[in-house]
């Protein structure tokens, strides 16, 4: 049974995250097709995330309190529900720029269940296999959640080169639906705190533990890095596509769509490799070669070439998306698991959106390969930085 529902759980897992990331993809792009403005789509990213910033602190309490298996059943529903509102909004005409803020609204709704599901998948993976596994079993769960991430756009792209708004947000509501059906086949014993323990307190505790672990601190911030670029990939790169690579819908789904293939090849080479070199020298050159690897983007506009260098950048967010969260995983007991994953949940769903918001702004004022530049150059100043400050995570091996 335990294996049954384990593999029920990553089939709803790379269903729903497909579709989830299909539907803030196309939230972006849409709200782009209307009011012309990158730095309302960086909006669009950063209302996503508000939620997480308003509650992340007590989600990861929540999650080492309650049933976290009901806690995904109840915020499950909000993509499907939110696909069929805009789908219908869409449908009967009544979108338009005069409506965009409805868009915000939408963003909003879909964070708030974010915030509870990112790091509820996470803890939920420890009542699904023993400690021993929970490494490896954390770098399939990466996999997965860069897939879905990675692959969005291009199955946007192939819906949208054929069919209208109203239709792409429907086919995703479906999607998510029929991800979310998995979900009712898994049956776990659930590790839940019985005791009277406030949230207040499971707060504290989680923050302890943090002062106690350098390491964990250090994964945290790196964590922040790592995903720096995701913000003015999903906000910028879409339009730098389209007009300085001068892709169609079609090209620039597909152009988009090799970001996820470096994602899951350099996910999968993270776990099959991980064992094999020195896993806290190897984050921080993965963030360094990612500012450079952005950086140069910025400056090709040869769409083969610029392909092959968003492939690597897709490669080396992989093996960092993939190796950061197993390790804090390791390094967790399970009593504040929760509390420790939903601090990651935090800054892996904030910074991006913070980022995609800088960016944006930037992009409308000096044009997107400048903003691109921006991104690559930050990352490369501040991974350098952390080479030489963050000595638990060199020692790490």
């Amino acid at each position: 049974m335990s294996k049954k529902s384990l593999i029920h759980f990553y089939i709803n897992t790379a269903i729903t995250l497909l579709a989830g990331n299909m539907f803030n993809y196309s939230l972006i792009i849409y709200s782009l097709d209307i009011t012309k403005s990158q730095t309302f789509a960086g909006s669009i990213f950063f209302a996503n995330v508000s939620p997480t910033i308003l509650f992340s602190f007590f989600v990861g309490a929540f999650l080492d309190r309650y049933s976290r298996l009901k806690i995904l059943y109840l915020f499950q529903t909000n993509f499907i529900i939110s696909g069929i509102i805009l789908g219908s909004l869409i449908s009967f005409g009544w979108m338009s720029y005069d409506f965009r803020y409805i868009l915000i609204l939408l963003s909003i709704y879909n964070g708030l269940s974010l915030t509870f599901i990112i790091p509820g998948r996470l803890t939920l993976l420890g009542n699904l296999v023993e400690a021993k596994d929970a490494g490896k079993a954390t770098m399939m769960l990466n996999i997965l959640i860069i897939m879905g991430f990675g692959l969005a756009p291009m199955v946007v792209g192939l819906i949208k080169q054929n069919y209208d708004w109203n239709v792409l947000f429907f086919s995703i509501a479906s999607i998510y639906f029929f991800g979310y059906l998995f979900l009712t086949f898994v049956k776990i014993p659930e590790s839940v705190i019985p005791e009277k323990e406030t949230i207040w307190i499971g707060l504290k505790r989680g923050v302890a533990f943090l002062k106690s672990e350098t390491l964990s601190i250090e994964l945290l911030v790196l964590t922040a890095f790592a995903v720096f670029m995701v913000g003015p990939l999903q906000v910028v790169l879409p339009q730098f596509a389209k007009n300085i690579l001068f892709l169609d819908e079609k090209g620039r789904g597909l152009y988009m769509g090799m970001l996820g293939i470096g994602l899951l090849i350099g996910g999968i080479g993270a776990r099959v490799l991980h064992h094999k070199f020195h896993i806290g020298r190897m984050m921080l050159v993965a963030t360094f070669l990612s500012g450079v690897t952005v950086l140069g983007i910025s400056n090709i506009t040869i769409p083969a070439v610029s392909s092959l260098l968003l492939l690597t950048v897709g490669i080396l967010g992989g093996l960092l998306t993939a190796l950061i969260p197993s390790t804090l995983q390791i390094i967790t007991p399970d009593g504040v698991r929760g509390k420790v994953m939903s601090f990651y949940s935090l800054i892996f769903q904030t910074t991006p959106a913070l980022s995609g918001l800088l960016t944006g702004k930037l992009a409308d004022a000096y044009g997107q390969p400048w903003s691109l530049g921006f991104s690559g150059g930050f990352i490369i100043v501040f991974s350098v930085l952390f080479a030489f400050a963050f000595s638990k995570l060199r020692a790490l091996k």
